[in-house]
């Protein structure tokens, strides 16, 4: 019976070590469909970088950054990310306004940027955005 348990917990240790090393490695892809640092880095003062190392992320389609210490302005190049389907940037430091270049992902379908400091006025363009569903943005400075 021992035996057994061992085999189990070493077969779910090295599964869920491959995944860590996949999720990390994805980060340098150019082929990423997923980033979720959902609720990963809330010890950390981090600041969001305009330029992720190892080139774009042109295939994103889920972009999770939900509940983390993140501050800074929103970088405009996401608008590079056009099949974004899903940005959840939900309970950071975000400030400033929101990008006028996001606005341009088309393919934009859930858009969740609450309790932020986000500030300035919501973009008309908004109704751009076809494929939009939801869109939160309580708990900002919006004018």
């Amino acid at each position: 019976m021992q035996l057994y348990l061992f085999n189990i917990f070493f077969f779910f240790f090295f599964l869920c070590l491959s995944v860590s090393i996949s999720t990390v490695s994805g980060l340098n892809s150019d082929r990423v469909a997923l980033l979720s640092l959902s609720k990963h880095w809330t010890s950390v003062s981090a600041s969001i970088s305009s330029r992720p190392q190892g080139g774009s992320f042109r295939h994103l389609q889920t972009l999770d950054l939900s509940v983390n210490k993140f501050s800074g302005k929103i970088p405009k190049e996401l608008a590079s990310c056009n099949l974004l389907e899903y940005l959840d940037l939900f309970v950071n430091g975000f400030s400033g306004e929101i990008p006028e270049s996001l606005f341009a992902i088309l393919a934009l379908a859930y858009v969740n940027m609450g309790i932020n400091m986000l500030n300035g006025s919501i973009l008309g363009n908004v109704g751009n955005l076809s494929e939009l569903l939801q869109l939160s943005l309580y708990q900002n400075q919006f004018s």
